[in-house]
């Protein structure tokens, strides 16, 4: 599933896993979303960010969702590690848990 998100996401986002450096979206490694957040957007877009379900199948995009790992918070001390465990996600607005 690598070579889907290469192909297909890797020109606009950064994924490490993936070994892409796009700079015109979200850097993935970065975003804290969960799977059902990821296949939303992928199925149906995002800001300027398309919908892929004309591109990829509900297999690709189940088969790739179904490897995906959130990554870690890349705040874990100091000011920012306390407000990202007082916080959802920025997908939620941000609301205080």
């Amino acid at each position: 599933m690598r070579a889907v998100f290469t192909a297909n996401c890797g020109s606009c986002h950064t994924l490490a896993k993936a070994g892409t450096s796009g700079s015109v979206g979200p850097n993935l490694d970065d975003v804290g979303l969960d799977a059902e957040q990821v296949q939303a957007i992928v199925r149906s877009g995002a800001g300027v960010m398309p919908s892929f379900s004309d591109k990829l199948s509900d297999a690709e995009i189940t088969g790739r969702l179904r490897e995906y790992r959130p990554p870690a918070p890349s705040y874990t001390n100091g000011v920012m590690g306390k407000y990202a465990k007082l916080v959802s996600s920025a997908s939620e607005g941000a609301v205080t848990r």
